[in-house]
């Protein structure tokens, strides 16, 4: 959680910024199956929505979202909201499926119009030998953001790795 103007984010949580999550880490049934989601939210839980000048903005305290200079906040962004998801099968230590699904909603407050972006992945890890390590990725996404472009905008992007893990001896005199 987070708070601007309230001593803590609990003395107030309809102002606050916040980003509840869950975790399982197995799956009755299913051992070796874990499950994760979010729920990032920096619009208030009031009845009015102040818009994009409220949370990670500071009109008196330019200084006031930084850390020693460095910006500090949330990857949702001001006046939107996130939902997330994954879930990883771990069919060996070194051996794994991930699959992801994301999607951010923003106001139209900030926006004209508002926004939204969806995404899906997947990545496999696999240790094929004790020296080689296949990886593969591959990643859909969908937005709109109407301020930006009036239609819908698809794109997919993918990765393969191929990473060799020699098992070097050397000797010492």
């Amino acid at each position: 959680m987070y708070s601007d103007d309230d001593p803590s984010p609990l003395a107030n949580p309809r102002r606050a910024a916040v980003n509840p999550g869950f975790y399982i880490s197995h799956f009755p049934g299913v051992n070796k199956l874990d499950f994760r989601a979010e729920a990032a939210s920096t619009q208030l839980l009031v009845s009015h929505d102040f818009g994009p000048t409220f949370i990670y903005f500071n009109n008196q305290y330019h200084d006031a979202n930084t850390n020693k200079g460095f910006i500090f906040g949330s990857p949702v962004g001001r006046d939107a909201r996130a939902y997330q998801g994954w879930s990883t099968y771990h069919f060996s230590g070194a051996t794994q499926l991930v699959l992801n699904f994301r999607q951010l909603k923003a106001s139209n407050q900030f926006f004209p119009g508002g926004g939204t972006q969806t995404d899906a992945s997947m990545r496999l890890q696999w240790k094929a030998r004790p020296d080689l390590m296949v990886s593969a990725f591959v990643q859909g996404e969908r937005w709109l953001i109407p301020i930006l472009r009036p239609t819908t905008q698809h794109n997919v992007t993918g990765q393969l790795e191929l990473r060799y893990l020699p098992h070097l001896h050397f000797q010492h005199d």
